[in-house]
């Protein structure tokens, strides 16, 4: 298995290197910061140490600068290098978030006196945690006004697909809101959203059947096969789980709510795709 793993691995690798064999210019990086981010305009380039160029670039609807830079780097595989690929990075997300709240945070300061929650930035999943302070916090009413100031601030809609997580005073968390959608999704839809969309990863005329709980012990792993994250508690053969079924042409799979450590799949959580279809 590693060496058919090794040989699939270079092969795609191959393709990439056939797409990918040089660093962006400096007028392809000016064109990816438009299509990308929002008009903008050069203000420096400058080369980088691994074959690449710097761009300095400045909003033209708000005037703060950031960076994109593309550079290459070694492909190393068992010690081996086979090539080079090309990478674009940008600090673009981080100035525009920024702005975002020093623009915005005595408006937000506002709503959480107001609304009884907690306004915070930490998270990669959400772009905001609105936590309750309070039993009859009004924090639906809270994330609609949120969503209009971000709304009216962020009019190239770089945010259209982002959501705020909302929690309760234990920090449970309670579902989330997308913030150009004006959409609320409790916490079981937002699960059932999230694997559907595996599901479709897997196969895009993949159909949603059930869904079924049952017990770790059920599965017929061991609970030291689980790969578990930071502060996931450790799974024990009580630990509960959930199975989603889908159906594609008749055929039944299922994707389940935790990871392995030796599953291999396109996507992480552990599922029967490949055995059914392939």
């Amino acid at each position: 298995m590693k060496n058919i793993l090794k040989a699939l691995a270079i092969a795609s690798i191959s393709a990439v290197l056939l797409s990918a064999c040089h660093a962006k210019s400096e007028s392809q990086i000016v064109r990816y910061a438009n299509q990308n981010f929002g008009s903008a305009e050069l203000v420096s380039t400058e080369s980088t140490e691994k074959d690449g160029k710097k761009c300095t670039l400045r909003d033209k609807q708000y005037g703060f600068e950031y960076y994109v830079k593309s550079e290459m780097h070694d492909i190393i595989i068992d010690g081996s290098k086979f090539g080079s690929t090309e990478s674009t990075d940008s600090d673009f997300s981080t100035q525009y978030f920024n702005l975002l709240k020093s623009t915005c945070q005595a408006q937000f300061d506002e709503i959480a006196q107001l609304d009884r929650v907690e306004i915070s930035y930490e998270g990669y999943y959400d772009l905001m945690k609105i936590k309750c302070t309070a039993d009859k916090s009004g924090f639906l009413e809270a994330v609609e006004k949120i969503s209009d100031i971000i709304i009216s601030f962020d009019s190239r809609k770089y945010y259209k697909s982002k959501h705020f997580g909302v929690y309760d005073m234990n920090d449970k968390r309670l579902g989330a809101y997308y913030i150009h959608e004006k959409r609320w999704v409790d916490v079981t839809d937002e699960d059932d959203d999230f694997y559907i969309e595996r599901a479709k990863m897997l196969n895009r005329n993949a159909k949603f059947i059930r869904k079924e709980k049952k017990l770790f012990k059920d599965t017929g792993f061991a609970p030291d096969q689980v790969q578990t994250y930071l502060t996931d508690p450790e799974y024990t053969y009580e630990t509960p789980v959930q199975y989603y079924y889908f159906s594609v042409n008749g055929k039944e799979f299922f994707i389940a709510d935790f990871i392995l450590k030796d599953h291999y799949s396109d996507i992480q959580q552990y599922n029967n795709y490949d055995e059914v279809f392939n």
